[in-house]
């Protein structure tokens, strides 16, 4: 398996330019899912649930959730090295709400819709006890 520096040098060979790299394992993946950290968070078709993977554990002193000043973008939570959120777009039509997780965790993180997640984790083979 390649390497996250392996793959972001092949893809600023292949883009002209830096292209951080964050992999994280199946079970990292599963660990998230098996949390169901949005088991309790309402669902609309203007609510977007957000996991953010940080490259490096931070030391961000936030209490959760943590809720922007509109109250358009919610941080409930972390797993490891896992960020979880919530943006409801009929507050904020805009995932600027979003430059909140850069402000507290760093420009080294990226994030998947829930529904990705999800998708990833039923694609992964059946983990075994």
């Amino acid at each position: 398996m390649k390497t996250e520096k392996e793959i972001s040098t092949h893809l600023e060979k292949i883009f002209c330019f830096p292209i951080p790299t964050i992999i994280r394992t199946p079970e990292v993946i599963y660990n998230v899912l098996e949390h169901e950290p949005f088991i309790y968070t309402e669902r609309t078709k203007e609510i977007r649930l957000y996991v953010s993977f940080l490259k490096k554990n931070s030391d961000a002193d936030l209490e959760f959730p943590w809720i922007s000043p509109n109250h358009s973008f919610k941080i409930i939570g972390k797993i490891e090295q896992t960020i979880l959120s919530v943006l409801d777009l009929s507050i904020s039509k805009s995932p600027k709400a979003m430059a909140s997780l850069e402000l507290h965790y760093g420009k080294e993180i990226t994030t998947r819709n829930w529904n990705t997640i999800e998708l990833i984790g039923h694609k992964l083979p059946r983990r075994s006890n």
